[in-house]
């Protein structure tokens, strides 16, 4: 009953940060575009934004396989 109960939580967890991550890749996706152009003034280079979003997209794939694995 108990590990049914961390199971849960840990799924529900899982989902917050599957929403926050998705909204920084957004955010992330938002600025590139801004700077692609030249809408925004950043020392932050084009390559250094997408490294980023590659390791979030890493991050949500990893969360997705141990819900699966559960």
């Amino acid at each position: 009953m108990l590990q049914k109960q961390y199971y849960e939580i840990i799924c529900h967890f899982n989902e917050l940060v599957e929403k926050e991550i998705t909204s920084f890749i957004y955010f992330l996706d938002s600025i590139k575009l801004l700077k692609t152009n030249c809408k925004l003034l950043a020392r932050i280079q084009s390559n250094t934004i997408d490294h980023m979003i590659k390791e979030e997209k890493y991050y949500l794939y990893r969360i997705r396989r141990i819900a699966e694995q559960g």
